[in-house]
């Protein structure tokens, strides 16, 4: 008798670990409002359906349902109503959809990232997916996974990767998923090697020892988490990036334009923003500005932080996370959720690795380095690199947006009412402004312009 394939990626293990990658549960029912915290099992469940078919599954929300995602999760049946991703038809949708780069796919992939996944967790989920995908015996080591929008590789040099871009590998992984191994049973060996409950009535846990030893046989690879969705992704066609990771000369030769010159470029100044819209661009400048500069500028490994800083960040988070912050404008709002998803990721690891000195300062945890202390203090070095390098382009994306724009700093020019009209005092500074007919050189002056 053939031993059983152990790892196995197939349906039901990709959404087991997609359960351990979910957001932190704050609490599972809220006592104020009667309502779930929406990040229950069938909740992610019906979350990741909704990828495949555009629809809401969970309002079918029932017995039947449950059941279902229940012997999903424990790889032990496939069929039913609500397995859609065993169902043929949905299967080819699906499959056809992808492969002609349908931006509302990643869209509905990005929003259940945003909605159901800790940032964090997911670059644990990429080096644990790499390992079992290079391990897996019935996946063929040529299948090329996406590492970045129309940039894929082989599974065989997944591991040599620089940087992985989460949204279009997540993407790519679900859909080798989906078309190949969809089903749940042939998974069972490696469910029954990898969990476990303290009682037949007790729910299933990962245990620790296969949780410590997933994907520690990979690299931590850079693991981008902007979830923005290029417009022209369904223009690209994949391009075959094995040669490409093994030849620096022509990764040279084929740079061109940088994507943060481009994506200004397309929200040119031009284009005139919705009053709204100026609004929201200058409130993100004003709580993220500092933010921005701090992470650009500091390196964590060797200066101290002010825990002012994640307090602020925890305020604005909850600001800016709700869908009446959102921009009209698409690369805005693109902007907004890289800010949002790099600076979360930030706060969220660094405050893992800092203790405190005092109530004002904490710094970096070097107490606890041990045997491995140089590998782990390179490791460090290398994430403040990669974050400090992150932050400084997203704090150019926006100050380049606010000049494009022309929004004023609320914090230099203070709007006052008198009366009925409205006044714009501006001090100190060097500024055009514009009326259909004329053009206005105002420099270094106290001028007071009445609307």
């Amino acid at each position: 008798m053939p031993l059983p394939n152990v790892p196995h990626l197939c349906g039901g293990i990709f959404f087991d670990l997609l359960l351990e990658a979910r957001r932190f549960r704050t609490s599972q029912r809220d006592t104020f409002n009667s309502k779930a915290d929406g990040l229950s099992e069938p909740d992610i469940y019906c979350g990741l359906a909704k990828i495949l078919t555009g629809e809401d599954l969970s309002k079918a929300n029932g017995t039947a349902l449950k059941k279902s995602v229940s012997n999903y999760k424990k790889c032990e049946n496939s069929k039913g109503d609500y397995v859609p991703f065993t169902d043929e038809t949905l299967q080819s949708t699906f499959n056809t959809g992808y492969n002609e780069k349908k931006s509302a796919i990643l869209e509905r992939t990005a929003d259940f990232i945003k909605q159901y996944l800790n940032p964090e967790k997911c670059k644990w989920l990429v080096w644990v997916l790499i390992d079992i995908m290079q391990k897996d015996k019935s996946i063929s080591p040529d299948t090329k996974i996406a590492i970045n929008f129309g940039e894929c590789i082989s599974i065989s040099h997944l591991h040599k990767a620089e940087t992985i871009y989460f949204l279009p590998f997540f993407l790519s992984v679900l859909h080798y998923v989906v078309v190949n191994c969809p089903d749940c049973e042939s998974g069972r060996a490696t469910f029954e090697t990898w969990y476990t409950q303290s009682s037949p009535r007790a729910a299933w846990k990962l245990r620790d020892e296969i949780k410590q030893n997933l994907g520690k046989d990979v690299k931590l690879i850079d693991v981008s988490m902007d979830l923005k969705v290029p417009d022209d992704v369904e223009k690209d066609s994949s391009t075959d990036a094995d040669a490409k990771a093994e030849s620096t000369e022509s990764r040279n030769i084929e740079q061109t334009e940088p994507a943060d010159s481009k994506a200004n470029k397309e929200v040119s100044s031009e284009i005139p923003l919705s009053r709204r819209d100026t609004k929201l661009l200058s409130e993100l400048m004003t709580d993220f500005n500092d933010l921005l500069k701090f992470g650009s500028d500091t390196d964590l490994t060797i200066m101290p932080m002010s825990s002012s800083y994640p307090d602020k960040f925890d305020d604005v988070y909850k600001k800016w996370e709700h869908s009446d912050r959102k921009f009209k404008n698409k690369e805005l709002n693109n902007l907004r959720v890289g800010i949002l998803g790099t600076l979360y990721s930030y706060f969220h690891f660094w405050g893992c690795h800092m203790w405190y000195e005092s109530a004002a300062d904490c710094f970096v945890h070097k107490k606890a380095l041990s045997t491995d202390a140089r590998e782990i203090e390179e490791e460090l070095r290398n994430r403040i690199d990669s974050d400090r390098k992150a932050c400084k382009q997203l704090h150019e994306r926006l100050c380049q947006y606010i000049i494009d724009f022309d929004i004023i700093d609320e914090d230099v020019n203070k709007k006052a009412t008198l009366g009925e009209s409205h006044t714009t005092i501006i001090q100190n500074q060097t500024n055009i402004a514009h009326s259909e007919s004329k053009t206005y050189n105002i420099k270094d002056s106290n001028i007071i312009f009445n609307k």
